[in-house]
């Protein structure tokens, strides 16, 4: 009798329920290794591994298995998130863009971002797919909690989303890149912290925030909220979700140990 490995024992091998996730993954690990002069479906297929012919028959073209790769690596938020649960979105699309920089799929990324502007317009268009799917939700999640009252008025969902990817970079630049692993691997801890940071600093500026998201084009003499001001719309505006946090003297973010 032969098995599923070597062959099954009537006509035809079944379907391998599992080829098209180890492709795509091998297609995204290989793409970030060599980039789009050195991917190719051949390689791809020695990383799977799967047959060549199976490849091709689902992927004619390099070009149509890294597009399929790359919507992996921008997966929108799981079916079980809570729209209106804003922080929790929120950490989630942190957790994302951590795994992003520093998970398996780290040197995916900059490669698209770099070669986005040597094989136009085909890379442009997967850097805004994965811009569309990593943020669409949350945008459309921030917005809501703003009409909701839990986000004071007139936030800007961009402001907020910047102002994350802006914290995961700092961290990740800063951070030594042997010690890089430990991100990922606390990114839980790391995306509730970021997402607690980001929330109370939008409560904090409350006021000012239609300025702020439009910094470049403040004219010259206008000033921020002034701390007393930012304190009291903030303390209007707050949302019973927004935990105390703070940045140690090494800017790692902390909360305060419960009494």
């Amino acid at each position: 009798m032969r098995t599923e490995a070597n062959g099954p024992a009537g006509r035809g091998r079944p379907a391998d329920p599992g080829i098209e996730r180890r492709v795509l993954a091998a297609a995204l690990t290989v793409y970030g290794e060599v980039g789009w002069a050195g991917f190719t479906l051949d390689r791809v297929a020695r990383r799977a591994p799967v047959g060549k012919a199976a490849l091709y028959r689902r992927w004619p073209t390099k070009e149509d298995l890294l597009l399929a790769a790359l919507e992996h690596l921008a997966e929108p938020p799981g079916d079980e998130a809570d729209p209106a649960d804003l922080r929790g979105c929120l950490i989630g699309m942190t957790e994302q863009v951590i795994d992003m920089f520093v998970g398996p799929k780290a040197l995916v990324l900059p490669r698209v971002l770099i070669e986005a502007s040597q094989y136009p317009p085909r890379f442009d268009d997967m850097v805004q797919n994965i811009v569309r799917a990593r943020f669409g939700t949350v945008r459309t999640v921030i917005q809501a909690a703003a009409d909701r009252g839990e986000l004071p008025a007139r936030t800007p969902p961009d402001l907020i989303i910047d102002a994350i990817m802006g914290r995961v970079i700092s961290l990740i630049v800063l951070t030594p890149g042997a010690r890089r692993a430990t991100i990922n691997a606390e990114r839980d801890r790391y995306a509730a912290s970021i997402t607690d940071f980001v929330l109370r600093a939008i409560a904090g500026l409350a006021g000012g925030l239609a300025e702020v998201h439009q910094f470049p084009q403040r004219r010259r003499g206008d000033a921020f909220p002034s701390r007393e001001s930012a304190g009291r719309t903030a303390s209007r505006a707050r949302s019973p979700h927004l935990r105390e946090v703070s940045a140690d003297q090494n800017g790692r973010l902390t909360e305060p140990t419960q009494k």
